[in-house]
């Protein structure tokens, strides 16, 4: 799981996450993540990598450099769940694998006991806020995969794949043994939409306006909810994953992300005044890929099919 921090020009060394913004946070800089795990491990925790993008004035290279790490335990040494609170974690240089290495070497070489007593307070340092789910939350975390982590903004997306998941495999199949490929569009491609934030924020997007105009008992309707969310997915999501107009995604590539973040606003605007994404499917000005059997068939057995092929 990736998260952006930002950063004030009052306070250009102290990095936030979540900042307030008008609409929607884009999902790269919420902050706020769930962890689902069912390991009994007393050791488990969560591993926190620090880092920046560069790139260089006089070749243009890009790169990324690391600025340390932190982990923090999620049980205490009896055993028993860390309280929820908000936890100050030390930042590591080197790797996990290392220990003991300052981020900054020098604030440890310095002769006087109390100036590293002082110089240890600006050692930089890492704030997390551990929190219980709300119940309603908890609902939708129980049909997730029992290992998961991602921003939580996804739970109510990943949640309507889930169900729509479910029902393919254990309602609509003829029998359980059966594992012909599956003609379903969400299916197949809602794990490769999940590799483009921007396109998944512009599905949220939509969704949340969706909702906003449901009455209360569809909204008690989960049908009926399923199948809105599905028009949604091929009125905003589909067509985006397959267009050639869009650039392509580049992480900390700051000028294809505004190009992306613009072409896709100005579709979704599109969709809104036309009522759908057709208009898209069929306009000679969007470019779309060559049509594959893959976008619209879901594999129950995947890898494992491919191997078996390959052999």
């Amino acid at each position: 799981h990736d998260a952006l921090p930002t950063w004030q020009s009052k306070s250009p060394k102290t990095w936030t996450f979540s900042p307030r913004v008008t609409g929607i946070l884009p999902s790269l800089l919420d902050g706020d993540c769930f962890i689902r795990s069912n390991s009994q491990f007393p050791n488990i925790g969560i591993l926190f990598e620090l880092g920046i993008t560069y790139v260089r004035n006089l070749t243009g290279h890009q790169g990324e450099l690391s600025c340390g790490w932190a982990f923090l335990s999620l049980f205490d040494v009896n055993g028993i769940a860390v309280p929820n609170r908000t936890y100050e974690v030390a930042i590591h240089g080197g790797t996990p694998y290392e220990k003991d290495i300052e981020v900054d070497p020098t604030f440890s070489r310095r002769a006087s006991l109390l100036g590293q007593l002082v110089m240890a307070r600006k050692q930089p340092k890492l704030l997390v806020k551990l929190m219980s789910p709300a119940s309603n939350l908890r609902n939708t975390l129980n049909l997730l995969p029992e290992t998961l982590v991602g921003p939580k903004c996804y739970i109510h997306l990943l949640g309507f794949y889930r169900q729509l998941l479910a029902d393919v495999l254990l309602k609509d199949r003829i029998n359980l043994q059966n594992a012909d490929l599956i003609s379903n569009p969400v299916l197949a491609t809602f794990s490769d939409l999940l590799e483009q934030p921007d396109i998944v924020d512009g599905l949220r997007s939509m969704w949340f306006e969706r909702e906003r105009l449901l009455k209360r008992s569809e909204k008690r309707d989960k049908e009926f909810m399923k199948q809105e969310f599905v028009n949604v997915y091929y009125n905003s999501a589909y067509p985006l994953l397959y267009s050639v107009t869009l650039p392509d995604n580049k992480w900390a590539n700051d000028h294809v992300e505004i190009s992306r973040w613009k072409y896709i606003a100005e579709f979704l605007q599109k969709t809104r005044e036309k009522g759908s994404s057709l208009y898209s499917l069929l306009s000679p000005e969007n470019i779309h890929q060559a049509f594959d059997i893959s976008e619209t068939t879901y594999d129950l057995l995947g890898t494992r099919r491919k191997m078996t092929i390959n052999d």
